[in-house]
C-alpha cells in the first residue's frame, strides 16, 4: 500500500447477501523512521589536495542504523558521486556505536571505503557529504567534511627573442613583424598567450622545435619530454597600429589557467618619411583676381608615396583637396622619386567668394598617407573689387582642371575633341585638323546586339591612320555587349589584335575605352545584365587593356553609370555622356560627351563633341 492517507471499509453481510452494517475507518501509511549514525574519517576537515597529482582521493568512514537494508552515498557540493563502496567490519564501531542501533546483527559491516575523482573540480573549497539512506529512500543521517583543492605550482621560464626591446618599425615597409622566442615549463600541457597593449591577440601560440633551448634551458624544467617544442613564431600585422610605443607580452599558462611565467617588451611604430618635390604653376606670383571670381590652382607634385594627396590652403585655412591628372612633362621628377606618382598633376577651381580685398597667401601641401607633410609651395595673390578690370582674372584654358561637382559655376575648360565611327562616312581629316578639334576617339569595333559576334568598324583603319597623320591625338573605343568577364577579356584582346594587325600600336595617344550603352527599342543581349555583372565586364576589359600598357577608360551615360553599375567598384577613368550645357554627373570624370549634334569642318552631318580634362 502506498504512503499517505487511506480509507478502510468494513461491511457486515447476512447469509443471504444483504448488507447489515457498514463502517469506514481512516488509516495513514508511513515509512518506519529508522535511526542511525555515520562519520567520515578521511579526508579530515580542510585537507589540501594538489592537482593533478591528487586527481583521485579515498573517502572512508563508517555508517550504522537500525535498518539492516541501509544504503550509503557520497555527495560532493550536493551532487551525488557515482562510485563503488567497499563495506567491511569495524570492531571499534561494533563496540562503541552499533549497540545503540541494533548491534552487529543489523550492522555486520559498518565500515566503508570509496574512491572519488576530483580532477574536474574547480580550485578552492568543496564539501563532501556522507548520507545513510533507508530501504525506502528516506534520509536516516548524514555527516560532512571539507577539502581544499589547489593547482600544482609549475615552474617555467620564457623569453621574447624578437622584437628586441625598443625596436623601431617603419610602416608600410615593416607591415609584418615576427614575434618569436621560447618558453619551457614543468607542465606538459602548458599554453602560450600573446598580448599587445593588454589585448589578447592569440590564445594558444603554435609551438616549434628549439634545439638550443632543449640543451641549455629545458633540463631545469622537466626536460624535452615535458616541453618537446620550446619555440614559437607569430607573424603580427602592424599596418593598422597607431603611431608610437606598444607593449608586447608573452604569458605561459598552466593547464589550469594559472600564470607560470611572463615577459614584456616594447616596440615602436613610426611612419615612413617620404621624399618628394612639387611646383605651383598657377596662380603666378602677385596675380590679381576680382571678388567672387574663380582661381585655377594647378601644378605638379611627385613623391615616393603613391597614396599621397594634395591639399590647398588660403591664409592658413584648409580649402579643398586637389584633383590629380597625368603630367607627361614631369616624368623626370616622377622617376626621380621611384616612379610612384601616376598622376603628377594637380588642379582645382577655387572660388574667391568671402575673401577680402587685398593680399592673400595660397599654400599647397603634398600630404602622405599618414598625414605627414612631404612638401609644400606657396605664393601671393591679390583680390580687387569688381570695379577694376584686370586681364589676369581671365580663366586660363591651358590649365587642366577637373570639374568640381559641387561648383554651380562650372565652365567647359577642357580640350575639344570628337568621337566618330563608320556612321560619319568619309572624313576629311585635313579639314578637321584645321578646326578647334585637338583629339579624336575612333570606334575600332563592336560586339553584335543579338549574336554577340565581334566585328571591326569599317572605317577604323582609315580613320586612325588619317587622324594621326594630320596631327590629331587619337584613341579608340569598342562597343561591347559582353555578358561576363570571359567575353569582356575577349573584347579587349580583339582590340589589341586589330591594332597589331595594322601596325597601329604606337598610334594610340588617347585612352582605349569600352562603350557601354542601353539603346531604347533594341533588344540587346546584355539589356537585363545585373549591375554586378556590368561592373565585372567593365573592370575586366580595362584591366586587360592596362596589361598591354594602354590607358583604359569606360564610356557610358550619366544614368547608366549611376543606375546600371556599381561605380564605387570602378577605379578606371570615366568618359561620361550627358547632353547638357554642363555635366552634373556626381563623380570624377576625365572626358565629357556633351552633344551628338556637333558641326565640324571635314565631317558631313552631325558628330559627337567631347571635352577632355586630362593630359593623356
Amino acid at each position: 500500500m502506498r504512503l499517505g492517507e487511506h480509507i478502510l471499509k468494513v461491511k457486515e453481510i447476512s447469509r443471504y447477501g444483504d448488507l447489515i452494517n457498514f463502517y469506514e475507518i481512516p488509516i495513514n501509511m508511513v515509512n518506519k523512521k529508522y535511526d542511525g549514525k555515520n562519520y567520515i574519517d578521511n579526508p579530515v576537515y580542510n585537507t589540501i589536495f594538489i592537482r593533478p597529482d591528487d586527481s583521485k582521493i579515498e573517502v572512508s568512514g563508517w555508517s550504522v542504523s537500525n535498518d539492516s537494508k541501509e544504503k550509503i552515498k557520497i555527495l560532493v557540493d550536493e551532487v551525488e558521486v557515482n562510485g563503488y563502496f567497499f563495506r567491511f567490519e569495524r570492531q571499534d564501531v561494533d563496540v562503541l556505536v552499533s549497540p545503540d542501533y541494533g548491534g552487529k546483527i543489523l550492522n555486520p559491516k559498518s565500515g566503508f571505503k570509496s574512491t572519488i575523482d576530483i580532477s574536474n573540480l574547480d580550485k578552492g573549497k568543496h564539501t563532501i557529504k556522507l548520507q545513510t539512506i533507508s530501504r525506502y529512500g528516506d534520509l536516516i543521517t548524514e555527516s560532512k567534511t571539507e577539502i581544499n583543492i589547489e593547482n600544482k605550482k609549475y615552474l617555467g621560464k620564457c623569453c621574447i627573442d624578437y622584437p628586441i626591446n625598443n625596436s623601431n618599425y617603419i610602416i608600410p615597409d615593416d607591415e609584418i613583424i615576427t614575434f618569436s622566442g621560447w618558453a619551457v615549463s614543468e607542465d606538459s600541457n602548458a599554453t602560450l598567450r600573446f598580448f599587445v597593449d593588454g589585448n589578447l591577440v592569440e590564445n594558444n601560440l603554435n609551438r616549434i622545435l628549439r634545439e638550443d633551448v632543449d640543451d641549455k634551458v629545458s633540463p631545469n624544467f622537466g626536460g624535452k619530454n615535458t616541453t618537446p617544442n620550446a619555440g614559437f613564431s607569430y607573424q603580427l600585422n602592424v599596418n593598422n597600429f597607431s603611431i608610437g610605443s606598444h607593449i608586447i607580452r608573452l604569458e605561459e599558462v598552466s593547464r589550469y589557467g594559472d600564470l607560470i611565467t611572463a615577459q614584456e617588451k616594447v616596440f615602436n611604430i613610426k611612419t615612413k618619411k617620404y621624399l618628394g618635390e612639387m611646383c605651383l604653376d598657377y596662380p603666378t606670383y602677385n596675380s590679381t583676381y576680382e571678388q567672387a571670381s574663380n582661381i585655377n590652382v594647378a601644378g605638379w607634385a611627385v613623391s615616393q608615396d603613391e597614396l599621397a594627396k594634395v591639399n590647398i590652403y588660403i591664409d592658413g585655412n584648409f580649402i579643398s583637396e586637389a584633383s590629380r591628372y597625368y603630367r607627361e612633362d614631369v616624368i623626370y621628377f616622377v622617376n626621380k622619386y621611384d616612379g610612384k606618382t601616376v598622376n603628377a598633376g594637380f588642379g582645382k577651381r577655387i572660388s574667391t567668394s568671402g575673401l577680402s580685398v587685398g593680399s592673400h597667401k595660397i599654400t599647397v601641401y603634398e600630404i602622405s598617407r599618414y598625414g605627414d607633410i612631404i612638401g609644400g609651395v606657396e605664393t601671393i595673390f591679390y583680390i580687387q573689387n569688381n570695379n577694376n578690370n584686370n586681364d589676369n582674372n581671365d580663366d586660363n584654358n591651358d590649365i587642366i582642371v577637373i570639374p568640381d561637382k559641387n561648383d554651380d559655376n562650372i565652365k567647359t575648360e577642357g580640350t575639344l575633341g570628337i568621337d566618330v565611327s563608320q556612321h560619319q562616312g568619309n572624313i576629311d581629316w585635313g579639314k578637321v585638323s584645321k578646326s578647334d578639334i585637338k583629339f579624336a576617339m575612333i570606334r575600332i569595333g563592336y560586339r553584335g546586339y543579338a549574336t554577340g559576334k565581334l566585328a571591326e568598324d569599317t572605317k577604323f583603319k582609315s580613320n586612325l591612320k588619317e587622324s594621326v597623320s594630320k596631327g590629331i591625338k587619337s584613341g579608340v573605343y569598342f562597343y561591347s555587349t559582353a555578358l561576363n568577364a570571359d567575353e569582356a577579356k575577349k573584347d579587349a584582346e580583339y582590340v589589341i589584335n586589330l591594332l597589331d594587325k595594322y601596325g597601329y600600336r604606337n598610334m594610340v595617344g588617347m585612352p582605349i575605352a569600352i562603350d557601354l550603352e542601353v539603346n531604347p527599342g533594341i533588344n540587346s543581349r546584355d539589356y537585363n545584365l545585373s549591375k554586378k555583372a556590368r561592373t565585372t565586364v567593365a573592370n575586366t576589359f580595362c584591366s586587360t587593356i592596362a596589361s598591354y600598357g594602354y590607358v583604359p577608360m569606360i564610356y557610358a551615360s550619366k544614368s547608366f553609370l549611376t543606375d546600371r553599375m556599381n561605380i564605387n567598384e570602378i577605379s578606371y577613368d570615366i568618359w561620361v555622356a550627358q547632353y547638357n550645357t554642363r555635366c552634373t554627373y556626381n563623380g570624377i570624370y576625365y572626358m565629357w560627351q556633351n552633344t551628338s549634334k556637333g558641326k565640324v569642318s571635314g565631317i558631313s552631318g552631325n558628330v559627337d563633341l567631347d571635352y577632355c580634362y586630362k593630359n593623356y
